[in-house]
């Protein structure tokens, strides 16, 4: 909770389409970046892009059904590659359960993370696991489960020092609606 203390009173917008897919977003996640941890900024960039807002496809689908979204992302300015495959297994009324792949690859490259700091990355990989169950009478999935692995070789540059970092990451993610029968809107 201490850590995304930065972020109480953050705000910003989405567009998304029809079929659940961003076109257009106003999230000022510089401000966050002093005062959030870097590790807990990438795991929030993972979950909104890739498990809060599904992108269903055009035509519709039937149990088994499989799809994938390859969209270009930035996660503290640098730029990656997020690939989402997706697969229905279970359609009850509005209720459909979703298994889902994610993966993200960047490749070398630079970003100002403030006008103090500067990343370096030299190499980014990303894998996630996991189920979703969701609500297609809503614009956000109620419950979602995750497991997944991450990589990541950057220098961190400050004006007093350059810092080589090698994370290496194993996360578990567990997102509940709470108070579903509260939740009208």
């Amino acid at each position: 909770e201490t850590e995304l203390a930065g972020l109480r009173n953050m705000r910003g917008r989405f567009d998304i389409d029809d079929r659940g897919i961003v076109i257009d977003a106003d999230v000022p996640w510089s401000e966050a970046q002093e005062t959030v941890p870097p590790r807990v900024m990438i795991m929030l960039g993972n979950i909104r892009s890739a498990i809060t807002v599904i992108p269903l496809p055009v035509e519709p689908v039937g149990l088994s059904a499989v799809w994938e979204v390859e969209r270009p992302i930035r996660i503290w300015g640098t730029q990656m590659t997020q690939r989402t495959r997706y697969e229905l297994e279970q359609k009850h009324g509005n209720l459909a359960k979703l298994a889902f792949t994610v993966t993200q690859k960047a490749s070398p490259q630079s970003a100002a993370l403030n006008p103090k700091e500067e990343l370096r990355l030299r190499s980014y990989d990303m894998q996630v696991e996991g189920s979703i169950t969701l609500d297609l009478g809503k614009p956000l999935s109620p419950e979602a489960e995750a497991a997944g692995h991450s990589s990541a070789d950057f220098v961190l540059v400050t004006p007093d020092k350059s810092e080589p970092v090698i994370a290496k990451r194993h996360s578990l993610l567990r997102l509940l609606e709470l108070n579903p029968s509260e939740n009208t809107q």
